[in-house]
Protein backbone atom coordinates (compact mmCIF):
# COMPACT_ATOMS: atom_id res chain seq x y z
CA UNK A 1 0.00 0.00 0.00
CA UNK A 2 2.64 2.69 0.76
CA UNK A 3 4.40 1.73 -2.73
CA UNK A 4 0.58 2.58 -3.86
CA UNK A 5 0.86 6.01 -2.41
CA UNK A 6 4.14 6.77 -3.10
CA UNK A 7 3.78 6.62 -6.54
CA UNK A 8 0.60 8.99 -5.98
CA UNK A 9 2.30 11.60 -4.28
CA UNK A 10 1.44 14.31 -7.13
CA UNK A 11 -2.29 13.58 -6.79
CA UNK A 12 -2.37 13.91 -3.42
CA UNK A 13 -0.67 17.10 -3.18
CA UNK A 14 -2.69 18.33 -5.81
CA UNK A 15 -5.68 17.26 -3.77
CA UNK A 16 -4.62 18.55 -0.98
CA UNK A 17 -3.79 22.35 -2.60
CA UNK A 18 -7.48 21.90 -4.02
CA UNK A 19 -9.40 21.23 -1.08
CA UNK A 20 -7.98 24.27 0.49
CA UNK A 21 -8.66 26.33 -2.91
CA UNK A 22 -11.95 25.11 -2.19
CA UNK A 23 -11.88 26.25 1.56
CA UNK A 24 -10.91 29.62 0.50
CA UNK A 25 -13.87 29.62 -1.83
CA UNK A 26 -16.53 29.28 0.60
CA UNK A 27 -14.48 31.23 3.05
CA UNK A 28 -14.54 34.29 0.62
CA UNK A 29 -17.93 33.67 -0.26
CA UNK A 30 -18.57 33.94 3.90
CA UNK A 31 -16.87 37.30 4.12
CA UNK A 32 -18.72 38.89 1.24
CA UNK A 33 -22.01 37.97 2.66
CA UNK A 34 -20.78 39.15 6.24
CA UNK A 35 -21.89 35.74 7.69
CA UNK A 36 -21.42 35.71 11.31
CA UNK A 37 -19.80 38.36 11.89
CA UNK A 38 -15.89 36.39 11.39
CA UNK A 39 -13.34 37.80 9.77
CA UNK A 40 -13.11 35.04 7.09
CA UNK A 41 -11.15 36.85 4.73
CA UNK A 42 -8.51 35.66 6.24
CA UNK A 43 -9.44 32.00 6.82
CA UNK A 44 -9.98 32.47 2.77
CA UNK A 45 -6.65 33.72 2.25
CA UNK A 46 -5.23 31.30 4.38
CA UNK A 47 -7.01 28.29 2.30
CA UNK A 48 -6.07 30.40 -0.94
CA UNK A 49 -2.21 30.70 0.05
CA UNK A 50 -1.57 27.53 1.18
CA UNK A 51 -3.24 25.43 -1.41
CA UNK A 52 -1.31 27.48 -3.64
CA UNK A 53 1.60 26.37 -2.19
CA UNK A 54 0.73 22.96 -1.99
CA UNK A 55 0.59 23.04 -5.97
CA UNK A 56 4.04 24.42 -6.00
CA UNK A 57 5.42 21.43 -4.42
CA UNK A 58 4.17 19.57 -7.20
CA UNK A 59 6.50 21.36 -9.64
CA UNK A 60 9.86 21.72 -7.08
CA UNK A 61 9.47 18.01 -6.68
CA UNK A 62 8.38 17.58 -3.35
CA UNK A 63 11.82 18.38 -1.98
CA UNK A 64 14.06 21.80 -1.43
CA UNK A 65 16.58 22.11 -4.72
CA UNK A 66 15.10 24.38 -6.76
CA UNK A 67 15.87 27.81 -5.69
CA UNK A 68 13.19 29.70 -7.24
CA UNK A 69 10.30 27.51 -6.85
CA UNK A 70 11.64 26.68 -3.05
CA UNK A 71 11.23 30.35 -1.91
CA UNK A 72 7.87 31.21 -3.64
CA UNK A 73 6.57 28.05 -1.37
CA UNK A 74 8.55 29.48 1.47
CA UNK A 75 6.76 33.01 0.71
CA UNK A 76 3.18 31.14 0.59
CA UNK A 77 3.49 28.96 3.90
CA UNK A 78 4.53 31.93 5.67
CA UNK A 79 1.99 34.30 4.48
CA UNK A 80 -0.71 31.58 4.59
CA UNK A 81 0.16 30.77 8.13
CA UNK A 82 0.28 34.25 9.22
CA UNK A 83 -3.00 34.64 8.27
CA UNK A 84 -4.39 31.80 9.44
CA UNK A 85 -2.59 33.38 13.05
CA UNK A 86 -4.88 36.74 12.13
CA UNK A 87 -7.76 34.97 11.49
CA UNK A 88 -7.56 33.31 15.13
CA UNK A 89 -6.68 37.15 16.53
CA UNK A 90 -9.21 38.85 14.86
CA UNK A 91 -11.80 36.27 15.88
CA UNK A 92 -10.92 36.28 19.75
CA UNK A 93 -12.97 39.11 21.56
CA UNK A 94 -12.04 42.57 21.98
CA UNK A 95 -10.83 42.02 25.59
CA UNK A 96 -8.65 39.16 24.53
CA UNK A 97 -6.36 40.42 22.16
CA UNK A 98 -4.01 41.73 24.50
CA UNK A 99 -0.52 41.83 22.37
CA UNK A 100 -2.53 43.03 19.29
CA UNK A 101 0.11 41.62 16.08
CA UNK A 102 3.14 42.12 17.93
CA UNK A 103 2.74 38.69 19.61
CA UNK A 104 2.84 37.13 15.85
CA UNK A 105 5.33 39.49 14.27
CA UNK A 106 7.81 38.47 17.65
CA UNK A 107 6.27 34.44 16.18
CA UNK A 108 7.21 34.98 12.34
CA UNK A 109 10.71 36.23 13.51
CA UNK A 110 11.27 32.65 15.77
CA UNK A 111 10.21 31.36 12.56
CA UNK A 112 12.71 33.10 10.44
CA UNK A 113 15.26 32.08 13.25
CA UNK A 114 14.89 28.52 11.19
CA UNK A 115 16.77 29.88 8.51
CA UNK A 116 20.08 28.25 10.74
CA UNK A 117 18.69 25.00 9.07
CA UNK A 118 18.09 26.68 5.50
CA UNK A 119 14.99 27.10 3.80
CA UNK A 120 13.79 23.65 5.03
CA UNK A 121 14.41 24.66 8.83
CA UNK A 122 12.40 28.04 8.16
CA UNK A 123 9.35 25.93 6.58
CA UNK A 124 9.66 23.74 9.40
CA UNK A 125 10.22 26.29 12.42
CA UNK A 126 7.30 28.29 11.00
CA UNK A 127 4.71 25.07 11.26
CA UNK A 128 5.74 24.65 14.73
CA UNK A 129 5.36 28.58 15.55
CA UNK A 130 2.74 30.04 13.04
CA UNK A 131 0.69 26.73 11.71
CA UNK A 132 0.10 24.93 14.98
CA UNK A 133 -0.72 27.79 17.57
CA UNK A 134 -2.65 29.46 14.60
CA UNK A 135 -4.86 27.10 13.86
CA UNK A 136 -5.06 25.78 17.57
CA UNK A 137 -6.50 29.68 17.86
CA UNK A 138 -8.65 29.59 15.04
CA UNK A 139 -10.24 26.33 16.00
CA UNK A 140 -11.21 28.43 19.10
CA UNK A 141 -12.90 31.01 17.40
CA UNK A 142 -15.07 28.65 15.17
CA UNK A 143 -15.96 27.35 18.84
CA UNK A 144 -16.47 30.42 20.46
CA UNK A 145 -18.55 31.39 17.10
CA UNK A 146 -20.75 27.87 17.83
CA UNK A 147 -21.74 28.65 21.47
CA UNK A 148 -22.36 32.11 21.22
CA UNK A 149 -24.84 30.69 18.31
CA UNK A 150 -26.08 28.03 20.22
CA UNK A 151 -29.87 27.36 19.01
CA UNK A 152 -29.38 29.07 15.68
CA UNK A 153 -29.52 26.33 12.16
CA UNK A 154 -26.39 25.52 11.21
CA UNK A 155 -24.38 26.64 14.61
CA UNK A 156 -23.46 23.37 14.99
CA UNK A 157 -21.50 23.21 12.22
CA UNK A 158 -19.03 25.29 13.18
CA UNK A 159 -18.21 23.43 15.83
CA UNK A 160 -17.19 20.44 12.92
CA UNK A 161 -15.05 22.89 11.91
CA UNK A 162 -13.40 23.96 14.49
CA UNK A 163 -12.50 20.27 15.33
CA UNK A 164 -11.25 19.40 12.22
CA UNK A 165 -9.10 22.82 12.38
CA UNK A 166 -7.62 21.89 15.65
CA UNK A 167 -6.89 18.03 14.16
CA UNK A 168 -5.22 19.62 11.13
CA UNK A 169 -3.08 21.95 13.49
CA UNK A 170 -2.15 18.41 15.48
CA UNK A 171 -0.89 17.62 11.91
CA UNK A 172 0.57 20.53 10.71
CA UNK A 173 3.00 19.72 13.60
CA UNK A 174 3.55 16.26 12.81
CA UNK A 175 3.76 16.49 8.95
CA UNK A 176 7.05 18.52 9.02
CA UNK A 177 10.03 17.66 6.91
CA UNK A 178 12.78 15.79 8.43
CA UNK A 179 15.29 18.59 10.20
CA UNK A 180 18.28 18.35 12.21
CA UNK A 181 16.59 19.96 15.32
CA UNK A 182 14.18 18.41 17.27
CA UNK A 183 11.12 17.24 17.33
CA UNK A 184 11.17 17.27 13.67
CA UNK A 185 13.98 14.75 13.20
CA UNK A 186 12.33 12.65 15.80
CA UNK A 187 8.53 13.07 14.62
CA UNK A 188 8.31 13.94 11.17
CA UNK A 189 6.28 13.36 7.62
CA UNK A 190 8.79 10.17 7.22
CA UNK A 191 8.23 8.51 10.34
CA UNK A 192 4.59 9.30 9.98
CA UNK A 193 4.69 7.12 6.29
CA UNK A 194 6.74 4.72 7.77
CA UNK A 195 4.54 3.64 10.48
CA UNK A 196 0.91 4.21 8.86
CA UNK A 197 1.81 3.75 4.78
CA UNK A 198 0.35 6.12 3.53
CA UNK A 199 1.41 10.36 3.94
CA UNK A 200 0.54 12.54 6.26
CA UNK A 201 -0.76 14.94 3.39
CA UNK A 202 -3.61 12.94 2.34
CA UNK A 203 -4.92 12.89 5.78
CA UNK A 204 -4.37 16.86 6.23
CA UNK A 205 -6.42 17.16 2.93
CA UNK A 206 -9.14 15.08 4.10
CA UNK A 207 -9.22 17.32 7.11
CA UNK A 208 -9.65 20.40 4.76
CA UNK A 209 -12.05 18.94 2.95
CA UNK A 210 -14.02 18.41 6.76
CA UNK A 211 -13.34 21.92 7.22
CA UNK A 212 -14.75 23.37 3.99
CA UNK A 213 -18.14 21.56 3.93
CA UNK A 214 -18.57 22.25 7.72
CA UNK A 215 -18.30 25.99 6.51
CA UNK A 216 -20.22 25.46 3.66
CA UNK A 217 -23.46 23.95 5.61
CA UNK A 218 -23.48 26.36 8.10
CA UNK A 219 -23.31 28.84 5.27
CA UNK A 220 -26.46 27.42 3.75
CA UNK A 221 -28.08 27.85 6.75
CA UNK A 222 -27.49 30.94 7.13
CA UNK A 223 -30.28 33.59 5.44
CA UNK A 224 -29.13 36.08 3.30
CA UNK A 225 -30.40 38.61 0.87
CA UNK A 226 -28.55 38.08 -2.04
CA UNK A 227 -29.07 35.55 -4.68
CA UNK A 228 -25.17 34.39 -4.30
CA UNK A 229 -26.47 31.43 -1.66
CA UNK A 230 -30.38 29.84 -2.21
CA UNK A 231 -33.03 29.79 0.71
CA UNK A 232 -32.58 28.00 3.38
CA UNK A 233 -34.84 25.65 2.69
CA UNK A 234 -32.97 24.74 0.09
CA UNK A 235 -29.62 24.62 2.04
CA UNK A 236 -30.20 21.36 3.52
CA UNK A 237 -30.69 19.30 -0.52
CA UNK A 238 -27.50 21.77 -1.27
CA UNK A 239 -25.33 21.33 1.48
CA UNK A 240 -23.50 18.10 -0.06
CA UNK A 241 -23.06 20.36 -3.21
CA UNK A 242 -19.45 21.27 -3.24
CA UNK A 243 -18.43 17.64 -2.12
CA UNK A 244 -19.98 16.60 -5.68
CA UNK A 245 -17.65 19.43 -7.49
CA UNK A 246 -14.79 17.93 -5.37
CA UNK A 247 -14.94 14.95 -6.44
CA UNK A 248 -15.33 15.82 -9.74
CA UNK A 249 -12.80 18.23 -10.01
CA UNK A 250 -10.69 15.33 -7.92
CA UNK A 251 -11.38 12.55 -10.71
CA UNK A 252 -10.33 14.79 -13.14
CA UNK A 253 -7.11 16.10 -11.09
CA UNK A 254 -6.42 12.32 -10.53
CA UNK A 255 -6.64 12.01 -14.32
CA UNK A 256 -4.23 14.67 -15.17
CA UNK A 257 -1.61 13.76 -12.84
CA UNK A 258 -1.42 10.31 -14.30
CA UNK A 259 -0.92 11.50 -17.48
CA UNK A 260 1.50 14.26 -16.67
CA UNK A 261 3.33 11.14 -14.29
CA UNK A 262 3.11 8.88 -17.62
CA UNK A 263 4.55 11.75 -19.87
CA UNK A 264 7.33 12.76 -17.27
CA UNK A 265 8.41 8.84 -17.22
CA UNK A 266 8.26 8.36 -20.77
CA UNK A 267 10.53 11.41 -21.27
CA UNK A 268 12.77 10.42 -18.19
CA UNK A 269 13.07 6.64 -20.13
CA UNK A 270 13.99 8.26 -23.38
CA UNK A 271 16.86 10.24 -21.77
CA UNK A 272 17.80 7.49 -19.82
CA UNK A 273 17.97 4.94 -23.01
CA UNK A 274 19.84 7.72 -24.77
CA UNK A 275 22.35 8.29 -22.04
CA UNK A 276 22.76 4.69 -22.14
CA UNK A 277 23.24 4.06 -25.62
CA UNK A 278 25.99 7.10 -25.89
CA UNK A 279 27.89 5.05 -23.07
CA UNK A 280 27.68 2.08 -24.17
CA UNK A 281 29.14 3.23 -28.03
CA UNK A 282 31.73 5.11 -25.61
CA UNK A 283 32.78 1.82 -23.97
CA UNK A 284 32.85 -0.15 -27.49
CA UNK A 285 34.86 2.86 -28.84
CA UNK A 286 37.31 2.14 -26.05
CA UNK A 287 37.37 -1.70 -25.99
CA UNK A 288 37.82 -1.76 -29.71
CA UNK A 289 40.96 0.91 -29.72
CA UNK A 290 42.51 -1.57 -27.04
CA UNK A 291 41.36 -4.76 -29.99
CA UNK A 292 42.97 -3.11 -32.78
CA UNK A 293 46.00 -2.09 -31.02
CA UNK A 294 47.08 -5.43 -30.07
CA UNK A 295 45.83 -6.90 -33.41
CA UNK A 296 48.10 -3.89 -34.61
CA UNK A 297 51.19 -4.69 -32.68
CA UNK A 298 50.94 -8.64 -33.17
CA UNK A 299 50.97 -7.93 -37.16
CA UNK A 300 53.69 -5.51 -36.97
CA UNK A 301 57.27 -7.41 -38.71
CA UNK A 302 59.43 -5.89 -36.03
CA UNK A 303 57.52 -7.10 -33.02
CA UNK A 304 57.44 -10.84 -34.88
CA UNK A 305 61.00 -10.42 -35.41
CA UNK A 306 62.25 -10.00 -31.96
CA UNK A 307 60.39 -13.13 -30.72
CA UNK A 308 62.55 -14.99 -33.50
CA UNK A 309 65.78 -13.46 -33.00
CA UNK A 310 66.07 -11.03 -30.01
CA UNK A 311 68.81 -9.12 -31.24
CA UNK A 312 69.35 -5.41 -30.04
CA UNK A 313 68.73 -4.55 -33.09
CA UNK A 314 65.49 -6.05 -33.38
CA UNK A 315 64.58 -4.79 -29.82
CA UNK A 316 65.07 -1.58 -30.82
CA UNK A 317 62.17 -1.60 -33.64
CA UNK A 318 60.44 -3.61 -32.19
CA UNK A 319 60.11 -0.85 -29.61
CA UNK A 320 59.47 1.60 -31.70
CA UNK A 321 56.46 -0.27 -32.61
CA UNK A 322 55.06 -0.17 -29.44
CA UNK A 323 56.13 3.73 -28.06
CA UNK A 324 53.65 4.63 -30.89
CA UNK A 325 50.85 4.15 -28.25
CA UNK A 326 52.51 6.67 -25.75
CA UNK A 327 50.82 9.59 -26.93
CA UNK A 328 48.31 9.60 -23.90
CA UNK A 329 48.77 12.33 -21.34
CA UNK A 330 48.26 9.60 -18.56
CA UNK A 331 51.36 7.01 -19.13
CA UNK A 332 49.11 4.10 -17.12
CA UNK A 333 46.02 4.41 -20.02
CA UNK A 334 47.72 2.15 -22.72
CA UNK A 335 50.10 -0.11 -21.36
CA UNK A 336 51.84 -2.95 -23.45
CA UNK A 337 53.61 -5.87 -23.19
CA UNK A 338 55.36 -8.13 -25.56
CA UNK A 339 55.06 -11.76 -24.01
CA UNK A 340 57.70 -14.63 -25.42
CA UNK A 341 56.03 -18.30 -25.07
CA UNK A 342 57.31 -19.03 -21.51
CA UNK A 343 55.55 -16.16 -20.36
CA UNK A 344 58.73 -13.70 -19.93
CA UNK A 345 58.16 -9.85 -20.51
CA UNK A 346 60.34 -9.12 -24.05
CA UNK A 347 59.01 -5.30 -24.28
CA UNK A 348 57.33 -2.69 -22.84
CA UNK A 349 56.11 0.18 -23.79
CA UNK A 350 56.27 1.45 -19.68
CA UNK A 351 58.74 1.87 -17.09
CA UNK A 352 57.81 -1.67 -14.89
CA UNK A 353 60.86 -0.78 -12.64
CA UNK A 354 62.06 -5.10 -14.34
CA UNK A 355 59.12 -6.54 -13.19
CA UNK A 356 56.92 -6.82 -16.60
CA UNK A 357 54.02 -8.67 -17.10
CA UNK A 358 53.61 -11.94 -15.32
CA UNK A 359 50.92 -13.68 -16.65
CA UNK A 360 50.94 -16.42 -13.47
CA UNK A 361 49.91 -13.94 -11.57
CA UNK A 362 46.44 -14.38 -11.18
CA UNK A 363 44.69 -18.40 -12.56
CA UNK A 364 42.48 -16.02 -15.06
CA UNK A 365 45.62 -14.10 -16.64
CA UNK A 366 47.40 -17.51 -17.20
CA UNK A 367 44.21 -18.70 -18.53
CA UNK A 368 43.71 -16.25 -21.16
CA UNK A 369 47.69 -16.53 -21.90
CA UNK A 370 47.19 -20.08 -22.61
CA UNK A 371 44.43 -19.45 -25.07
CA UNK A 372 46.31 -17.17 -26.62
CA UNK A 373 49.54 -19.13 -27.24
CA UNK A 374 46.77 -21.84 -28.91
CA UNK A 375 45.98 -18.74 -31.64
CA UNK A 376 42.63 -17.04 -29.99
CA UNK A 377 42.27 -13.75 -29.20
CA UNK A 378 41.20 -13.42 -25.44
CA UNK A 379 40.13 -10.29 -23.41
CA UNK A 380 39.62 -9.77 -19.80
CA UNK A 381 38.07 -7.00 -17.46
CA UNK A 382 39.27 -6.48 -13.84
CA UNK A 383 40.21 -4.59 -11.04
CA UNK A 384 44.41 -4.49 -10.33
CA UNK A 385 44.38 -5.22 -6.13
CA UNK A 386 47.13 -2.76 -6.16
CA UNK A 387 45.76 0.32 -7.74
CA UNK A 388 42.22 -0.36 -7.56
CA UNK A 389 41.65 0.73 -10.88
CA UNK A 390 39.64 -1.02 -13.74
CA UNK A 391 41.49 -2.38 -16.85
CA UNK A 392 40.60 -4.24 -19.65
CA UNK A 393 43.22 -6.64 -21.17
CA UNK A 394 43.81 -8.07 -24.47
CA UNK A 395 45.74 -11.21 -25.19
CA UNK A 396 46.90 -11.51 -28.83
CA UNK A 397 49.05 -14.15 -30.21
CA UNK A 398 52.25 -12.86 -32.13
CA UNK A 399 52.36 -15.42 -35.19
CA UNK A 400 55.71 -16.16 -38.04
CA UNK A 401 55.40 -16.01 -41.42
CA UNK A 402 54.40 -20.22 -41.32
CA UNK A 403 51.62 -19.51 -38.86
CA UNK A 404 53.13 -20.70 -35.60
CA UNK A 405 52.99 -18.38 -32.44
CA UNK A 406 55.54 -16.96 -30.73
CA UNK A 407 54.64 -14.80 -28.32
CA UNK A 408 51.58 -12.97 -26.90
CA UNK A 409 50.97 -9.01 -27.20
CA UNK A 410 48.91 -7.65 -23.63
CA UNK A 411 47.15 -4.48 -24.03
CA UNK A 412 46.02 -3.13 -20.34
CA UNK A 413 43.37 -0.14 -21.11
CA UNK A 414 42.45 2.04 -18.26
CA UNK A 415 39.32 2.32 -17.65
CA UNK A 416 38.91 4.70 -15.06
CA UNK A 417 37.97 7.43 -16.87
CA UNK A 418 34.76 6.52 -18.15
CA UNK A 419 33.16 6.61 -14.42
Amino acid sequence: MSEFFQGQMDYIFFFYGLAFVTLSIICFMLFRQKTGGLPWLWLGLFGLLHGVQEWVVIFSGHAYGNTVLDTVRLIFSLASFLCLCEFGREGLPQRMKGADRLLFLSLLALALAGGMGGMRGVDVASRYVLGMPGGILSSVVLFRAYRSNRGIPGSGWLAGGGIFLALYAVMTGIGVQVVSFPPASVLNSSVFFEFFGFPVHLVKGLLAVGISLSLWAYARHQPVSSDDLPEAGAGGRNIFMPLGIFIVISIAGWCLTQFAGNHARAIELRDGNIHISALANHLTDELNQADRAAMTIAEAVPVQKVLVTPDPESAGRAALVLNRYNDDPDPEAFVIYLLDKTGRTVLSNADTGGRGFDPRAAPILFLHFKDALTGDFSSHYAVEPDSMKRKYMVFYPVKDDQGMVRGVVVVKKDMSDIE
